[in-house]
């Protein structure tokens, strides 16, 4: 199958398709000895925003340029797609059973082996606007997702090693976007790993935990933040879950069904704690009533935030 009919292929499924240059003699087809990106960037003047599903427009292009590439836009595509980099001793592989060992294996979905031997995983937004970007690079270093103002490169395309991206397993398989790689997305992982800091500050109205009621909207986000900020402090998951039960049935307006609740705890709960800035920890005397309902014993060290409040 050339590019061009594999092009097609991948448009009747409602990807957004686009030629990339390609790699001829060990050199990019772009003409720039010094090309930093060969046989990976967009050929066209718009590049993944010129991509399109139109039959018409690809044979033209494919025409033209029958040695292109494939690019995939992820943005128009609603895709996401995780990017394992091994290439020149690079630590996406490592990356990944750390991410697998933390979270649980990846779901079957369609898996693409790229020219210099690393991987992406394949998924759908379902609509929803992810953004792209690296994972923590302390916590899981080489690993990108492509989503929203991304790209890929596809199956059947060219490498400078000369090797080509193929598919590897789950051709016709494409499921949702993991939900630990969503949160992930959604808090555009600038510290992925860290749970996020209990604030006492939101747009002038006091935190979820105060006792303010939480309308249709933001339920989900005041539930992750105080989660977010008893799982910086030390608590488990059953402690969350507990607390965020409770304070969903006593200040959410109307109250999210308790899988749903359930579900953000447990999000939550797979972050580390965060460690104080200035170091340092402390046994609470009296924690709000919002933290826990059982009383803090000796054996429980909480870690103090900068910004929590007792």
């Amino acid at each position: 199958m050339t590019l061009g009919e594999t092009a097609l292929l991948y448009a009747g499924r409602g990807w957004a398709v686009f030629p990339v240059h390609s790699v001829v003699e060990g050199a990019c087809t772009c003409g720039n000895p010094k090309c930093k990106d060969p046989g990976k960037h967009p050929r066209t003047s718009h590049g993944f925003k010129d991509a399109t599903t139109e039959p018409a427009q690809i044979r033209a292009w494919w025409t033209r340029w029958p040695d292109s590439n494939l690019g995939i836009s992820t943005d128009a595509s609603d895709l996401c797609v995780l990017d394992v980099d091994v290439a020149d001793g690079k630590q996406g592989r490592s990356s990944l059973a750390r991410l697998q060992e933390a979270y649980g294996p990846l779901p079957d979905t369609m898996l693409v082996r790229t020219g210099s031997g690393g991987l992406h995983y394949f998924f759908t937004r379902g609509g929803e606007a992810l953004k792209g970007g690296k994972l923590d690079p302390k916590e899981y270093p080489d690993i990108d997702v492509k989503a929203v103002g991304g790209y890929v490169v596809g199956p059947g395309s060219r490498h400078l090693s000369g090797s080509l991206y193929e598919v590897e397993a789950h051709e016709d398989v494409l499921v949702p976007v993991p939900d630990f790689l969503r949160l992930m997305t959604q808090r555009k992982r600038s510290r992925p790993q860290q749970a996020p800091a209990a604030s006492t500050r939101s747009n002038g109205r006091a935190p979820a935990h105060r006792g303010r009621q939480l309308q249709d909207g933001e339920r989900n986000d005041g539930l992750a933040s105080m989660g977010g900020g008893m799982r910086a402090l030390g608590f488990d998951a059953q402690d969350i879950c507990k607390a965020l039960l409770a304070h969903n049935a006593k200040y959410c307006n109307p109250p999210l069904d308790c899988e749903e609740v359930m579900k953000v705890a447990d999000s939550i709960s797979r972050y580390t704690a965060k460690v104080p800035f200035g170091g340092g920890v402390m046994i609470p005397r009296k924690p709000d009533p919002w933290l826990c309902e059982r009383p803090v014993d000796e054996r429980i060290f909480m870690h103090l935030l900068r910004r929590a409040a007792f």
